[in-house]
């Protein structure tokens, strides 16, 4: 058993979770379209074509990744109409991370009828914090994990999907409860579930084969110093969100550059050896961030 999925049993509310959810009804699956790009994308003999003939197979699915490559978000001075010229401009990868991103997100419904939460600002927020999760691993000299930095933000927070779809009653009671003490959200977790909608995202994670590093950045979204730390992507994951909720509650530049500057993982992250690199003023890479976030599509719907 591995370190991640050991931390995350141990949890006492967990295993109640998921019993619930059995008695409930099946998950949702990662279609099998999905999977089958991904398996693609990880073998270099791949090509583009079969790469593209592949997602063409799910009309659905292929025109929303031509709506998101069309979008205002990535300012293309051309139209792009064939998924083999979507590959072409923006690469296996960036392809491949919206494939995913948007057949997870498709895989439950994007509204439900829970008055405390709502899906879609859900998807909304955690769209925007994709975009800014992969621009952030890029302008910290970590590229190489930009597809991961961005499907880690875009499900870090899936734990409440599947909270308030196979759990409502449950869920809602906690919703009321940390209304009524003041408590954060998951201090309310804690105290009304038994465990946090990190771990139940993990969980899930899991059951979806996702790779150990997805697992983690989930599962310690909220505290990255717990993470095994192989891989920063926990790490760029809660500072991706971080500076979300900094951009969302209209923070002065100024002071939520100081903010970053004395957080703990930003500290840390930046005494990493290269390829870690400083972007510079953290005004202008919150400027950038701010911007990526505003021109974010929804990428669902």
């Amino acid at each position: 058993m591995t370190r991640d999925s050991q931390l995350i049993q141990d949890e006492p509310g967990l295993g109640r979770i998921v019993e619930r959810i059995q008695v409930v009804g099946s998950l949702p699956t990662i279609p099998p379209i999905a999977q089958h790009v991904m398996a693609l994308a990880r073998n270099e003999y791949s090509s583009m074509r079969q790469i593209a003939e592949v997602i063409s197979q799910d009309q659905v699915l292929a025109a929303k990744v031509l709506q998101v490559v069309n979008s205002a978000y990535y300012a293309l001075q051309e139209k792009v109409g064939t998924l083999p010229l979507a590959l072409t401009i923006l690469g296996v990868r960036e392809i491949t991370s919206l494939v995913l991103g948007v057949s997870i997100m498709s895989a439950f419904p994007a509204t439900s009828d829970n008055p405390l939460f709502s899906r879609t600002a859900l998807w909304r927020a955690s769209a925007q914090c994709a975009f800014a999760g992969r621009t952030l691993a890029h302008r910290v000299g970590l590229g190489r994990f930009g597809g991961e930095a961005f499907l880690g933000t875009l499900v870090h927070d899936i734990g409440l999907i599947v909270l308030d779809q196979f759990c409502r009653d449950e869920f809602i009671d906690m919703l009321e409860a940390a209304q009524r003490h003041h408590l954060t959200p998951l201090e309310a977790e804690r105290r009304y579930l038994g465990t946090t909608h990190a771990s139940v995202g993990a969980w899930l994670a899991q059951i979806w084969s996702f790779p150990k590093s997805l697992v983690e950045a989930i599962a310690f979204h909220h505290s990255p110093a717990d993470s095994s730390w192989d891989c920063p992507l926990a790490a760029l994951v809660y500072l991706a969100d971080l500076v979300f909720g900094l951009h969302h509650r209209g923070a002065e530049v100024e002071d939520a550059a100081a903010l970053i500057e004395a957080d703990e993982m930003w500290r840390r992250l930046m005494s990493c050896p290269p390829p870690v690199r400083h972007p510079g003023p953290i005004t202008i890479l919150l400027d950038e961030l701010g911007e990526e976030m505003r021109a974010a599509p929804l990428i669902i719907g």
